[in-house]
C-alpha cells in the first residue's frame, strides 16, 4: 500500500477514534466534575510517566529497528518480555514505596486504585503501542487502526452505560480499559497468526543473537536514558505542582484543555508512524533525496493543517468550553486557549523528534530536549509557586507554549542543515497571520450570522477546515 492511501486511512481512522474517545472524556468529565475528574487525570498523567520512564526509550529503538527491515520471532518475543519486566518493576515500586512518600506524590490517591491503573494504562499504552509498530512496520496499517477503533468504539459503549446507570467511578474506568484491551490482545493475535509471513523473518538458523540485540538496543537507547529519566520528572513535576498549588480542579481544567488539543494535532499523530516507518527504510538504504522529499512535504502540510485548527479553536474557545463542558469549567478559558496555540509548535517539534528517532541521530535530539526540560522544571514552579509569580494552571501552558517554539525553533534549523533545505521561517510567519486573520473573519461572521454553536461548528468545519484539509491531502498526493 502506497503512502498517501496509509495516510488517508491512518487519518479517518485516527479521527474516528480520537472521536470516539473525545466524547467519552466530554462525557467522563462532567459526570464526575472537576475535582474528581482532576484526581482521575493526576493518576492517568503518573502512570503514564512511569511507563515512559520505564522504558528508556526502548519503543522507539523497537521501531526504528523492524522498520528497517523484518525480524525473526524471537526478536519481537524478546521485546515483550522487557514490556512485561518494566510494569513488573513499576507495580513493585508502587507497592513496596514508603507511606509518606507516596501521599507526598500522590496527594492521598489510594494505593490499590494505582496499582488498576498501572495495569490497565500498560495494556492501553505500552501493549498497544508494541502491536501498532508491529503492523506498521509492514504497511500493515489497516489492521492497526480497525482493531483501534473497534476497541475505542466498545469503550464509548460501555461508558455512557455506566454514566447512564450512575454507577461510573474512576476505579470502574480502569477495570473497563483492561478487559477492552485483553480483548484487543486477542484480536491483534488472531490478524498476526493471518499474516504471520509478512510479519516475522523465517530463516534457516534458528539461532537468535540475544547479546548482539541488547547492544544493539543499548546503543540506540544510551543517548535517551537521561532524556526518560528527565522527561518522568518534568511531566510529573508539572502535574504535582497544579496538584499541590491550584488543586484537582485546576488538574481538570488543564486536562480538558490538552485533550481538545488533539483535534489540532490528528493530522500530525496520524501520519508520524508512517513519516517514521518511511525514513528509517530510506536512511537505511543511504537515500537522502527521499528523506527531503518527505520532510519538506509532510512538515508543511502539518504546520498548515494545525494552524488552521489551532486557531480556530482560540477564537472559539469560550463557545466550546460553555457548551461542551458545562458553566463548571468556565474558569478554564485561559489554559484552554494557550494550550490551543501550544500545539502549533508541538506538532513541528513531534514531526522534528520523528526524524531524529527515525535517522538514530538521538545524540542532538537529547541534548535540546534535556536543556529545555531542565529550564522548564524551574520555570514551572517560578510561575505556579507561592514563592513566585502563583499563577494558576495556566502558568503551566504558558510554560509548555514557551519552551515548544523555542525547542522545535531549534531543532528545526538543525534539520534544514542537515538535509540542506531552507527553514521556511517567514513562509511559516505569513501562514500564521494568514490563518489569524481568516480564521478571525470567519469567528466573527459566524457569531454574527447564528448563535447556535452547533451551528457555527457545522458552518467552519465545511466552508473552512474541510476544504483546507482535501486540499493538503490532495496536494501530498500529487506530490508523491
Amino acid at each position: 500500500m502506497n503512502i498517501h492511501n496509509r495516510y488517508f486511512i491512518t487519518l479517518i481512522f485516527t479521527i474516528l477514534r480520537a472521536g470516539f474517545n473525545f466524547i467519552v472524556s466530554i462525557y467522563i468529565a462532567r459526570y464526575l466534575m472537576p475535582e474528581v475528574y482532576g484526581n482521575y487525570q493526576y493518576i492517568v498523567s503518573v502512570v503514564t510517566a512511569l511507563l515512559v520512564y520505564a522504558n528508556i526509550g526502548t519503543d522507539k529503538a523497537y521501531f526504528t529497528f523492524i522498520s528497517q527491515h523484518k525480524q525473526t520471532i524471537q526478536f519481537h518475543l524478546i521485546y515483550l518480555l522487557w514490556q512485561f519486566l518494566q510494569i513488573f518493576a513499576i507495580l513493585s515500586l508502587v507497592s513496596l514505596l514508603n507511606e509518606n512518600i507516596y501521599h507526598l506524590i500522590l496527594q492521598h490517591i489510594d494505593k490499590r486504585l494505582m496499582i488498576v491503573a498501572i495495569v490497565a494504562l500498560f495494556l492501553s499504552s505500552s501493549i498497544q503501542t508494541m502491536i501498532t509498530y508491529l503492523f506498521e512496520s509492514v504497511r500493515k496499517t489497516y489492521y492497526a487502526q480497525s482493531i483501534s477503533l473497534l476497541i475505542a468504539c466498545i469503550h464509548l459503549i460501555i461508558i455512557l452505560f455506566f454514566i447512564k446507570e450512575h454507577i461510573l467511578t474512576i476505579e470502574l474506568i480502569f477495570y473497563v480499559i483492561i478487559a477492552e484491551y485483553c480483548v484487543y490482545v486477542v484480536l491483534a493475535l488472531f490478524l498476526m497468526l493471518k499474516i504471520k509471513e509478512s510479519l516475522f523473518l523465517v530463516t534457516n538458523n534458528n539461532a537468535f543473537e540475544f547479546k548482539k540485540n541488547c547492544i544493539a538496543y543499548y546503543n540506540y537507547s544510551k543517548p535517551l536514558i537521561a532524556l526518560m529519566i528527565v522527561s518522568f520528572f518534568y511531566v510529573l513535576f508539572d502535574r504535582w505542582l497544579i496538584q499541590k498549588y491550584v488543586g484537582p480542579h485546576g488538574q481538570a481544567f488543564f486536562s480538558i484543555s490538552v485533550q481538545f488539543s488533539t483535534l489540532s494535532i490528528l493530522i500530525s499523530s496520524s501520519i508520524l508512524k508512517i513519516f517514521w516507518k518511511e525514513v528509517a527504510e530510506a536512511f537505511k538504504e543511504d537515500n537522502i533525496e527521499k528523506i527531503r522529499k518527505y520532510f519538506t512535504l509532510i512538515s508543511n502540510d502539518i504546520f498548515i493543517f494545525t494552524s488552521v485548527i489551532s486557531i480556530s479553536l482560540f477564537y472559539f474557545s469560550s463557545e466550546i468550553i460553555h457548551f461542551v463542558y458545562g458553566d463548571a469549567y468556565k474558569d478554564s478559558l485561559l489554559v484552554f486557549q494557550l494550550i490551543m496555540l501550544y500545539t502549533i509548535p508541538q506538532s513541528l517539534g513531534q514531526l522534528y523528534s520523528t526524524y531524529y528517532l527515525a535517522t538514530s541521530k538521538m545524540h542532538f535530539f537529547t541534548k535540546v530536549s534535556l536543556i529545555f526540560m531542565l529550564f522548564g522544571i524551574p520555570l514551572g514552579f517560578f510561575f505556579l509557586s507561592d514563592m513566585g509569580l502563583a499563577l494558576d494552571e495556566s502558568g503551566i501552558a504558558l510554560k509548555m507554549l514557551l519552551d515548544s517554539i523555542l525547542s522545535s525553533m531549534i531543532l528545526g534549523y538543525f534539520i534544514s542543515k542537515d538535509l540542506e533545505i531552507p527553514m521556511y521561517i517567514y513562509k511559516k510567519l505569513q501562514i500564521l497571520a494568514v490563518c489569524f486573520i481568516v480564521t478571525f473573519c470567519f469567528y466573527t461572521v459566524l457569531t454574527y450570522v447564528c448563535t447556535n454553536f452547533i451551528y457555527q461548528a457545522v458552518l467552519l468545519l465545511f466552508f473552512y477546515i474541510l476544504p483546507v484539509s482535501i486540499y493538503l491531502f490532495m496536494k501530498l498526493k500529487k506530490e508523491l
